[in-house]
């Protein structure tokens, strides 16, 4: 059906710093997780003229959707918030490439999750030099 998220896994691998390689698997995330990864990264700020704005923590918000996304893995850790803090940084951002809101990805397709043009570190892609 068109209206809601597919409810299927899907599984990517990564490689760890020693070239070693993990099957991780993902499920698409659906508007449900947005709003709840939203909420957790969220910020208000005050300003000078006494409004406030909000933004967005892209760091907390890659952080809560990766957490979302992941089913399982065969890394030999358990999948949980502090096996996440411990991963070193290039298997982090590899395993953030392959969040998804919008459907299972295809194999060689990499999602970013944030946004279109952002990679893995939030620089834009797609920006001319």
């Amino acid at each position: 059906m068109g209206w809601t998220s597919p409810q299927e896994h899907y599984t990517r691998s990564v490689k760890g710093t020693a070239g070693e390689e993990a099957t991780v698997t993902f499920r698409v995330l659906n508007a449900g997780d947005r709003v709840e990864i939203n909420s957790k990264a969220a910020k208000v700020i005050a300003t000078n003229d006494d409004e406030q704005r909000g933004e967005i923590d892209m760091a907390v918000w890659q952080f809560a959707s990766l957490r979302r996304a992941i089913v399982s893995w065969d890394i030999p850790l358990p999948v949980s918030e502090a096996s996440l803090k411990q991963l070193d940084s290039s298997v982090f951002d590899q395993l953030s490439q392959y969040v998804s809101f919008d459907g299972i990805p295809d194999e060689e397709e990499e999602s970013s999750p944030l946004g279109a043009g952002a990679d893995a570190h939030g620089n834009d892609s797609q920006q001319s030099a």
